[in-house]
């Protein structure tokens, strides 16, 4: 099922609840779910959508890289790049 049928279903499927309670708990739910980590901010260079949580770990393990020196300068990288 795709998301345009579930969405579809979804909605078919509110306007039919009665309980207010019920439909308040929805929601907040999606309310969050849509504001949280795993929205798509951006893309990686071979096209894969990336999430916000995902986009935080690749930065936190890049700042350990760096800070264990794991890292080329820009000389080295130009250097590298001749023998391409």
């Amino acid at each position: 099922m795709g998301a345009e049928k579930i969405r579809h279903d979804l909605q078919a499927l509110l306007e039919q609840i009665q309980d207010e309670h019920f439909l308040r708990a929805v929601y907040v739910m999606m309310k969050e779910y849509s504001t949280t980590d795993q929205e798509i901010i951006g893309y990686t260079v071979s096209g894969e959508p990336l999430t916000k949580e995902a986009y935080n770990k690749r930065l936190e393990e890049a700042e350990r890289q760096i800070e264990a020196g794991n890292y080329l300068t820009q000389e080295e990288v130009e250097k590298e790049a001749e023998n391409w």
